[in-house]
């Protein structure tokens, strides 16, 4: 549109909502919406809009202001150049009038003007459309992490619940009510982080190193309490007790609930679930839930992560919340199943490097790629720390001791400038990895006292 105001040696195009003729409530109370401004040159300011004529308007009607207008009406009097009011043509929706500003007498006829006027009225009409498009989309998002925050804030309070129901025994003796007390709160303060991450329109990800086992232990006894009808199943953890991985706790946990809580929905009563956990080549860490359920069939495991999908009784948003999980922690999942051969789901995390060997940080949006210049550093024995955008890096660069940051080329996105400026305030060396370059070999000059 600004090429076409350009183009006409207009001053300004602007859409008036209000259709020829038309009496709205805000009319009639003496108000009028505002127009719209599609295109408008450099410098110009909106003047008033003259409504009386725009009511005054038929479909298909071209009105150029002229003398007469000057005359009654001092701000046309103290106006510049010409100045046109065009109304769409009948039948057209939405029904408006399009107003020009020119410095010049427009070549344009009328009949060229109304179709003007039909076009932008047409082009208003799809950007309102695409507005409300997106606020839907919006609402919608809003909508399903409402209803996930609703089922893992009924977990949180129901292990609240059997905590406070345990703090009531005093068979216990004081100091294991105290103890009861500690935990109580933590499930608590977990609730509370809970809802305020859900609830934040843009929830920062802090990212920490952690001691996986601990947490694994914690939620699988957490899933125990919280597993329907007192169903016994058991559930074993296998995880070194030194893996350690890169992530927010909250969503860490969240994620680890709600794997184990569908393994263990899935099972019978007296079946077995496992957790197990193993690092991989690439300084990633694979975690594995597998149960012994009835499985699922290949229509069921589409359906699998739709919302209020459920094939156990359940709400169906506990698989929602693994996904909003799996996308804060930037990860993916493999499920494996088969009608009567139970269920295995495999979650790739990123992993925390050793503590013992120089810590770089690889920038790549390809995850192919970036696997595989992390594992090429693992093997020529740097602890590699892995960002897919620009934002995870600068919160790791900000959290951790780094030797260098290797941004491969092309990588691009917001945040960018602000990583680069910080890494050179921090004398933190960034060279840039071509396709295919080797990034072992371009750490080697810049630290000679690595490996």
């Amino acid at each position: 549109m600004r090429d076409l105001c350009r183009e006409l040696g207009a001053r300004a195009l602007a859409w008036l909502p209000s259709g020829p003729g038309q009496t709205t409530g805000a009319a009639q109370s003496g108000q009028r919406a505002p127009g719209t401004t599609i295109a408008s040159g450099h410098g110009w300011a909106p003047r008033a809009v003259d409504w009386g004529l725009v009511a005054d308007l038929a479909p298909g009607q071209v009105h150029s202001v002229g003398q007469q207008d000057r005359l009654r009406s001092p701000r046309l009097a103290a106006g510049e150049g010409r100045e046109f009011y065009v109304a769409t043509a009948a039948g057209v929706q939405p029904a408006g009038v399009l107003r020009l500003l020119s410095d010049r007498t427009l070549p344009l006829g009328r009949t060229a003007l109304v179709a003007l006027a039909d076009l932008v009225a047409g082009l208003c009409a799809a950007r309102e459309q695409g507005a409300a498009a997106r606020v839907a989309r919006r609402e919608r998002e809003i909508g399903r992490r409402v209803a996930t925050l609703a089922h893992d804030l009924r977990n949180q309070l129901t292990l609240a619940i059997l905590q406070l129901e345990r703090v009531r025994d005093h068979s216990d003796g004081e100091t294991r009510v105290f103890d009861r007390l500690d935990v109580l709160e933590n499930v608590l303060c977990a609730a509370r982080d809970l809802c305020a991450g859900t609830l934040a329109d843009d929830p920062p990800t802090p990212r920490k190193r952690l001691v996986l086992r601990s947490i694994l232990i914690e939620e699988a006894r957490a899933a125990q309490a919280l597993s329907r009808g007192g169903r016994q199943v058991s559930l074993a953890v296998r995880c070194p007790t030194n893996l350690r991985l890169l992530a927010e706790l909250p969503t860490l946990a969240r994620l680890v609930r709600n794997l184990l809580l569908n393994a263990v929905e899935a099972s019978v009563d007296g079946g077995s679930v496992r957790i197990e956990a193993r690092s991989t080549a690439d300084g990633h860490v694979e975690l594995t839930v597998e149960d012994q359920g009835a499985g699922m069939s290949a229509e069921r495991l589409q359906r699998m992560f739709d919302a209020g999908a459920s094939g156990t009784g359940g709400t169906g948003y506990g698989t929602v919340s693994l996904v909003e999980c799996l996308t804060r922690l930037d990860s993916a999942c493999r499920v494996e199943t088969a009608p009567g051969a139970g269920t295995r789901i495999t979650v790739r995390l990123s992993g925390a490097p050793p503590e013992d060997r120089p810590a770089v940080l690889l920038l790549d949006s390809d995850a192919r790629r970036r696997s595989a210049r992390a594992a090429r550093l693992s093997a020529a024995g740097y602890g590699s720390w892995q960002a897919a955008n620009p934002a995870q890096a600068l919160a790791v660069v900000r959290g951790t001791p780094l030797r260098a940051l290797l941004i491969a080329r092309g990588v691009a996105g917001a945040g960018l400038a602000d990583l680069v400026a910080h890494c050179a305030r921090e004398g933190l060396p960034t060279p840039t990895l071509a396709a295919g370059e080797d990034a072992a070999e371009v750490l080697a000059p810049l630290l000679p006292s690595g490996p």
